[in-house]
């Protein structure tokens, strides 16, 4: 992982870390995928009361956990930021031992969902490739 941004995790992690190790929000075990950090997140580590530069480094740890879930954790990039918010705050419940271990079933659902959303990414971006396309078109026929 590059060195400044790993600097800015830590920054961040430390800045805000308490507000994890305290926040009491009741227990929730349902979990769904979160598309920028490509991982499974439980409803009850994710609120939008979180600062949203502590929100943005926590997909790091959510795409490292998501790794470890998959039996994939030797190829995650994120592995020091996931170590380095165990620091800042480790009462958080994101850290569970329950949430953090290799799951088979979490895991084959979260290798479909990727692959669906994989899908969809890429159609979209064709889709706005033809647009453009089109509109230059237009764009050439109108001149």
């Amino acid at each position: 992982m590059d060195k400044e941004v790993l600097n800015h995790y830590e920054k961040v992690f430390k800045k805000y870390g308490h507000i994890l190790n305290r926040k009491r929000i009741p227990w929730n075990i349902a979990w769904k995928y979160e598309i920028m950090s490509d991982a499974i997140i439980f409803l009850d580590e994710w609120t939008l009361s979180l600062p949203t530069e502590l929100n943005n480094c926590l997909r790091a740890i959510f795409h490292h956990r998501a790794a470890i879930i998959c039996g994939e954790e030797e190829q995650s990039e994120y592995k020091e930021a996931y170590e380095l918010g165990k620091v800042y705050f480790p009462k958080w419940r994101g850290y569970r031992k329950k949430r953090n271990q290799f799951c088979p079933v979490k895991s084959e659902r979260l290798k479909r969902i990727r692959k669906v959303s994989n899908w969809k990414m890429e159609k979209m971006f064709k889709e706005m490739d033809e647009y453009e396309e089109n509109e230059k078109q237009r764009t050439r026929e109108s001149n």
